[in-house]
């Protein structure tokens, strides 16, 4: 594809359930607020947007959030993400600020935040018990992950992949 120019999210239908603008020429900055209140699955990976992400107005219905490869920058709020996110990709844009990780829906699966400018220390104790993937790789935080026993999952930090087991 090679759909050009400034994107209004709002201008979707109201009954999508699923969306991917991915590799494309979007420009501009993103209004998530103004998403479809059904939607499930959007994407938009691998165009020119930037500006600031604001993801604490995210419709409920939201399960895969893809915004990967922009040029997104500012800090991130992750404490307000719908409950039923599963995935969230926010890797290779220039997000930066230190991480609230406390707040993460319970149900979360996926989580890529590397190749990012993110720094500090960051507390992931309350990291969901159901991520099962989780890349901060090519990012400054710091902190420690407590390995739990009977788990059986795949972190990829400081470019290493370490795997949590009992």
């Amino acid at each position: 594809n090679n759909l050009k120019g400034e994107i209004d999210v709002g201008a979707l239908p109201t009954d999508i359930r699923q969306c991917d603008l991915s590799y494309n020429s979007f420009t501009s900055q993103i209004h998530l607020d103004k998403l479809p209140t059904q939607i499930e699955e959007f994407s938009i990976s691998s165009n020119t947007l930037s500006g600031k992400l604001d993801l604490t107005s995210l419709p409920e219905s939201l399960r895969k959030l893809n915004l990967s490869h922009n040029s997104f920058c500012g800090s991130v709020d992750l404490t307000s993400l719908p409950r039923t996110m599963l995935i969230l990709s926010l890797h290779g844009n220039q997000l930066s600020g230190s991480l609230d990780l406390t707040r993460l829906p319970d149900c979360m699966k996926e989580m890529y935040l590397d190749n990012n400018e993110f720094f500090g220390e960051t507390d992931f104790r309350w990291l969901p018990k159901s991520l099962f993937l989780f890349d901060i790789s090519k990012t400054r935080l710091t902190g420690e992950i407590i390995e739990e026993k009977g788990s059986a999952k795949m972190f990829t930090l400081n470019d290493s992949v370490h795997r949590r087991s009992d």
